[in-house]
This record gives C-alpha cells, structure tokens and sequence, in this order.
C-alpha cells in the first residue's frame, strides 16, 4: 500500500492508524502547488481530487477521504481494536463521529490556510472554530458520561463572571459581530457575551447568546 501525503494535512489520521495497526505501507509525500509527488508523479493522475489522504492499494484501487480510509485500515487489522466491528451499533456511532469532524469541523480551517483572506477575518473564524469544538465537547460528555445537561450548565456562571471581568477591563479587544456590537466568546461553552458602547466609560451587555442558534436575534435589544 501507499499513502499519499501532506504534512501538516489530515492525510495525517490514516498515517497514524496504519502505524497502529502495524501494515506495511509506503508515504509518498505531495506537493498541493504542483499536483507533483515526491518520486515525480503526477498526483491528479492518481486522485483526481487532488486532496489528500489518498491510499493506493496494492490491487491498484484508489481509496479517498479520512472516513473511508482509516475504516478500511481498521478492517485490515480487526485485532488491532482501531474501530468497532462493521456491523455493530458501535461502527456506526464511529462513523457519526467521523462524518461530524469531516463535515461541521474539518470544512471550517480551510480559510486559516488560505492566502486571500483577511488576517482580521481569521480571527473571527478561529473564534468560532474554537465555539464550535466546544460545543462538540460538551456534547460529547453529555451524551458518552452520564453527565446531565444541567450539571453542565451550573458552571457557566462562573465563566460569564470572568467575561464580565475581561470585558471590564478590556472593553474594545474583542472583535465586532456589527458596527456597534462587540462579542467576548465563553472558551469552554458555544456561548458568547454580546455588548455595545452607551458612553464613553459605559458597556452594556445586549445577551449571553449561542454562538450557532438563532444568530441575531439580540439586534433589535
């Protein structure tokens, strides 16, 4: 088998997990700006997706996209404990998994990488980047631990208490959501606290809104 590869890029899952599981297996290293590989092949050839992680199989099959590719390295190696059997309730909950990072979190870095855009529009897509893997967490915990949705909740006074403070002290850090508007985001909850000037040493806190559900809603406050 060969895996073509990037570095720095998510070609970097199935690489560990055929390392888990002990295949042979050869990298060939690609080259996104030429579509070149590392021994000179041309890598559309071989995908022409273009996009890594791609497997090369030693019948000569082309096997793309993490979901598929690290699934199949499991199956190569049941024993290695990587996935749950194919066919179990829990091969599925695998694959949720998988498709969640692959289509709601994976997708959302591509503008962190690219040249065009703004340094000041990064920001705001690493803020909620940061929102929506915390969002994940919390879930996670909820629905794997037990853990209620309540016990959860009992702690986000304490993280607004320390935003108010940040806010305080540091009123025009945080990035705009509008003209007027201002948001600070609570790090371990998909929450964020919204405020607005009203004087010149006065901030007001508009709402303590989530960072995915109903956006905007607080405009007309």
């Amino acid at each position: 088998m060969k895996l073509y590869f990037s570095p720095g890029a998510c070609s970097l899952s199935p690489h560990i997990a055929l390392r888990e599981a002990g295949l042979d297996f050869e990298l060939e290293r690609v080259d996104f700006a030429t579509k070149k590989t590392a021994s000179g092949e041309d890598f559309l050839a071989v995908n022409p997706k273009g996009l890594v992680p791609t497997l090369r199989l030693d019948n000569g099959e082309v096997l793309t996209e993490v979901p598929a590719v690290v699934q199949y390295i499991a199956d190569l190696r049941p024993e290695s404990g990587l996935a749950p059997a194919a066919g179990t309730f829990a091969r599925y909950r695998l694959q949720e998994a998988l498709n969640f990072v692959a289509t709601e979190l994976h997708k959302g870095f591509g503008p962190l990488f690219s040249k065009e855009c703004p340094d000041a529009w990064k920001e705001v897509v690493k803020t909620k980047l940061a929102a929506s893997l915390a969002e994940a967490a919390v879930r996670f915990v909820i629905s794997h631990s037990g853990i209620s949705t309540v016990l959860v909740g009992m702690a986000t006074p304490a993280e607004f208490e320390q935003a108010l403070e940040s806010i305080a002290a540091h009123p025009e850090r945080y990035p705009l959501c509008d003209d007027r508007h201002r948001f600070f985001l609570l790090k371990r909850y998909p929450f964020q606290v919204i405020y607005r000037k009203t004087s010149e040493d006065r901030w007001l806190v508009v709402a303590v809104a989530h960072t995915s559900r109903r956006p905007g809603y607080w405009h007309n406050r």
